[in-house]
C-alpha cells in the first residue's frame, strides 16, 4: 500500500473522514474498513498504471503518498451514496492520473524505483546495399 489511513488523516481531518464513512444513523465512529478498501484500490491502480516502466509495487517511495492519498481520499468521495464530489477533490485526482501517466510515458520518473529491463528488439532486412537493422525506435512513431 503506498499510503496509510493516518497519511490521509494527516492530509484531511478525522472528523470529514468520519462523515464521508459513516452510513446515515451510524455511530460516529471511523469507518477503518472503507478507508482500507479506497487505499487498496488506489495501490492498484497506482500498480496497474506503472507496471510497464516499474517492478511493483513500488517500496519506500514517499513520492507516491501524496498521489495514493489524493486517488484514495477521490475513491471515498466516490463510494458515498450521495456521489457529491467537490471540485477540489477531483481536481487533485485527476491531477494525479496526469502525473501517473507521465511517469508511464518516461516524461518523470521516480527516483529509487526499479525499472523493468528494456526489451531491445531488431528487425534484420536483406536489400542490395547491404543489411538494414530497424530497432525499437524506429517503430515507436507507429506503435
Amino acid at each position: 500500500m503506498y499510503c496509510t489511513v493516518e497519511d490521509i488523516i494527516a492530509r484531511h481531518s478525522e472528523e470529514q473522514l468520519k462523515k464521508l464513512t459513516q452510513v446515515s444513523g451510524a455511530s460516529s465512529q471511523l469507518d477503518e474498513q472503507k478507508i482500507a478498501v479506497a487505499i487498496s484500490d488506489a495501490s492498484n491502480l497506482i500498480d496497474n498504471k506503472l507496471c510497464k516502466r516499474y517492478v511493483t509495487p513500488i517500496i519506500d517511495s514517499g513520492f507516491l503518498v501524496k498521489i495514493a492519498v489524493d486517488i484514495s481520499f477521490y475513491f471515498i468521495h466516490r463510494n458515498r451514496h450521495d456521489n457529491e464530489i467537490p471540485k477540489e477533490v477531483k481536481d487533485a485526482y485527476l491531477a494525479a492520473i496526469q502525473t501517473l501517466d507521465a511517469i508511464k510515458s518516461g516524461k518523470e520518473s521516480i527516483q529509487g524505483a526499479v525499472e523493468l529491463p528494456v526489451k531491445v528488439q531488431a528487425v534484420k532486412t536483406n536489400q542490395s546495399k547491404g543489411d538494414r537493422v530497424f530497432t525499437n525506435k524506429f517503430f515507436a512513431k507507429w506503435i
